[in-house]
């Protein structure tokens, strides 16, 4: 299984990685810093022409630049990715947030967890939830 990460902030994406680890769930976790490198990565473009095809999306909305609705809309305009899991994880619980991701397409929406447990709580509901089982 492969999951990118789109998240700016090092100190979520070590906590997320920690997470994963313990939840014991097999996976590769690839990371995007800003939209444009995730857009890229899942497109196969540029430094990203090897990549892999991804099985979720973890986006963060607040990224430096365009921002993760930016994403997230533009991930639902293309047909080879109007089904791909895309869970929105953002430190943002503003309805308003919550309503545009949700009405753009969005798998789901979880305001980020703090501490170490809680993320690995949240990363079993996703591995279980949201990932096929063929994986």
């Amino acid at each position: 299984m492969h999951i990118l990460h789109v998240e700016d902030n090092p100190g979520d994406l070590v906590l997320c990685r920690e997470a994963l680890a313990r939840a014991d769930f097999e996976c590769q976790t690839h990371q995007a810093r800003d939209a444009e490198s995730a857009m890229d990565f899942l497109s196969k473009r540029g430094e990203h022409k090897g990549a892999p095809d991804v099985d979720l999306v973890l986006l963060d909305l607040n990224l430096v630049g365009s921002s993760g609705h930016d994403v997230l809309f533009w991930l639902r305009e293309q047909p080879r990715f109007r089904e791909l899991p895309v869970v929105v994880l953002t430190s943002s619980a503003r309805q308003k947030d919550v309503h545009r991701a949700v009405d753009n397409g969005a798998t789901n929406y979880c305001v980020k967890p703090r501490e170490l447990r809680q993320f690995v709580q949240f990363v079993e509901q996703i591995t279980t939830s949201w990932v096929c089982e063929d994986h």
